[in-house]
């Protein structure tokens, strides 16, 4: 550009749209299998679908990460709902990532207000590179009982697929969601 070119009062030229690449952990079940994720699930799956007394004391065993569900049929639909949910728990903590994601898919359709399900959805998608359609499952996750819980996978893997534009969006709107103590235990 020649000097006489140059009009200090011009307009700057536009900027071309880009994408940032910043770091981002590889997605791991193991961080969302813990009992402080997974309790307020169950707690949210409890309340508006009450299983019997005894999916109940599988519930609370759910609860402290032992995610053991016996193969026999729930006695309600309730019960049954709930059986899914932890089978899909267990396959998941195996390493069975197919037979989780059947199971959380019987658990949304079996109740497609617990989002409970989504979330671990989402995480089956996350553990096979699809991070967009666990991007998807994951804002749906937002309106669940532990929307502190999908916040740092969301912000994560909106990263890995270089949007961070989103990735910053989510994380203005997140601090209504987290404490500060959960805040300073994000991914990012």
């Amino acid at each position: 550009v020649c000097s006489s070119d140059f009009d200090p009062d011009a307009p700057p030229p536009p900027v071309a749209p880009s994408k940032i690449l910043a770091p981002a952990p590889r997605f791991s079940a193991q961080t969302v299998l813990v009992p402080d994720v997974v309790r307020p699930f169950l707690e949210g799956l409890v309340d508006t679908h009450p299983p019997s007394a005894a999916v109940a004391a599988i519930v609370d065993r759910a609860q402290q990460g032992n995610y053991d569900a016996p193969a026999e049929r729930g006695a309600t639909p309730d019960d049954e709902l709930t059986l899914a949910f932890i089978r899909g728990l267990g396959a998941l903590s195996k390493n069975q990532v197919p037979q989780a994601a059947a199971w959380f898919n019987q658990s949304l359709k079996a109740a497609d207000d617990f989002l409970g399900a989504a979330f671990y959805l989402g995480v089956t998608h996350a553990i096979s590179g699809r991070d967009t359609e666990a991007i998807g499952a994951w804002q749906m996750a937002l309106l669940s009982d532990n929307p502190a819980a999908v916040y740092p996978v969301l912000v994560d893997a909106l990263l890995r697929t270089g949007d961070a534009r989103q990735a910053l969006d989510v994380l203005d709107e997140a601090p209504a969601a987290w404490s500060n103590e959960k805040i300073g235990r994000a991914h990012v």
